[in-house]
C-alpha cells in the first residue's frame, strides 16, 4: 500500500531540526511504504519523494497521513486512526474516507500551530499516565514505599560521609518523584488516600531528623533548626495545598548532596516561612 502525506504549512515546524513532513517520511519509508506527497507544491521540500497531484487520481485506496502529525508509533490495523488528542492523523482511501470506520488510536498528535508543539512533550505525560494507571499499583502502596524509603535515607545520613550522604540524596530525590505519582494515581484511580498525610508526615520528619543530626556534628545548634523546620512544616501541612512536599523534599536533596546541612535547614526555614505568610494572607 502507498502511503500519501498530505502537507502543509504546519507540516515544515521543526522538532530537533527535522520538519513533520521530512520526519514522516523517513518513519513510513522505514516501514517499508512508498511514500508520496501532496500537494506537489511542496516538492522543494521533499525533493527524494514523488509528488501526486490530485488525491481524486489514485487508482486504488492509500494510507492518507497529516504531514503536521507528530507520530511516536504506528500500527497498521484499521482503517481510521486517531491520535492522542482525539484528532484524526490518517485514514485508508482516497480524497476522502468511505465505508464503515474501524477506529484504532495511534500514539500521535496533530500539531497545529507552534503552541501545539508542547503536545509532544505532553505525549510522554500521557504515556506515564497510561502506565500508572494499568498497573495495580495503588496511592496506598506508593506512601508505604515512600515511608520505607525514607527510613532508609536516614540511615544514610547516619556515617556523616559524603558517599552516604549523596546515596541518601539520590532516595529523596525519588521520594519527591514518588509524591508526583501518588498524586497522578489517586487522580487517574479515584482513590482516596487515607494514609497519605499521616505517613508523609513521619517520612519527613525522619528525613529531616537524619539531617538534623548531620548538622548537628558541624555545628550544635542544628537541633533548634531541626525541630524549628519539623514544626512549621507539619503546620503548614495541615493546610493542605499551601504545602509543596516534592520541592521541600528537592530542596533537601540538593542541600544535602552540596554538603551543606546547617544552611539547607536554614534554607527550608525561610522557604516554609515564605508559603506560610502567603497561605494565611490568601
Amino acid at each position: 500500500m502507498k502511503v500519501i502525506i498530505l502537507a502543509n504549512k504546519q507540516s515544515l515546524f521543526k522538532i530537533n531540526g527535522k520538519t513533520l513532513l521530512r520526519r514522516n517520511i523517513e518513519i513510513f519509508r522505514k516501514m517499508g511504504f512508498e511514500v508520496a506527497v501532496y500537494p506537489a507544491k511542496y516538492k522543494k521540500y521533499a525533493p527524494d519523494v514523488k509528488m501526486i497531484r490530485s488525491l481524486k487520481d489514485l487508482k486504488e485506496d492509500a494510507l492518507i497521513i497529516k504531514g503536521n502529525a507528530w507520530i511516536k508509533n504506528f500500527k497498521m490495523k484499521g482503517n481510521y486512526f486517531i491520535g492522542k488528542d482525539g484528532n484524526l492523523i490518517g485514514y485508508i482511501g482516497r480524497d476522502k474516507f468511505k465505508g464503515k470506520k474501524e477506529i484504532v488510536g495511534v500514539e500521535a498528535v496533530e500539531i497545529k500551530s507552534e503552541e501545539d508543539l508542547e503536545k509532544v512533550k505532553n505525549f510522554y505525560k500521557w504515556k506515564i499516565d497510561e502506565f500508572l494507571k494499568s498497573t495495580y499499583l495503588m496511592p496506598q502502596q506508593i506512601s508505604i514505599a515512600s515511608f520505607l524509603l525514607a527510613i532508609i535515607a536516614f540511615l544514610f545520613y547516619l556515617p556523616k560521609e559524603y558517599i552516604f550522604i549523596f546515596a541518601g540524596s539520590i532516595i529523596i530525590f525519588f521520594i519527591a518523584l514518588m509524591e508526583n505519582w501518588e498524586e497522578k494515581l489517586r487522580k487517574l484511580k479515584k482513590e482516596e488516600n487515607n494514609l497519605d498525610f499521616t505517613l508523609d508526615m513521619f517520612a519527613d520528619a525522619t528525613i529531616i531528623l537524619g539531617l538534623t543530626i548531620f548538622a548537628y556534628s558541624r555545628h550544635h545548634i542544628a537541633w533548634l533548626f531541626g525541630i524549628s523546620t519539623l514544626s512549621l512544616a507539619t503546620i503548614l501541612k495541615a493546610y493542605g495545598e499551601c504545602f509543596h512536599r516534592q520541592w521541600f523534599l528537592v530542596a533537601i536533596a540538593i542541600g544535602s548532596m552540596l554538603f551543606i546541612p546547617n544552611i539547607t535547614l536554614i534554607a527550608l526555614l525561610i522557604i516554609i516561612v515564605v508559603w506560610l505568610i502567603k497561605c494565611l494572607k490568601e
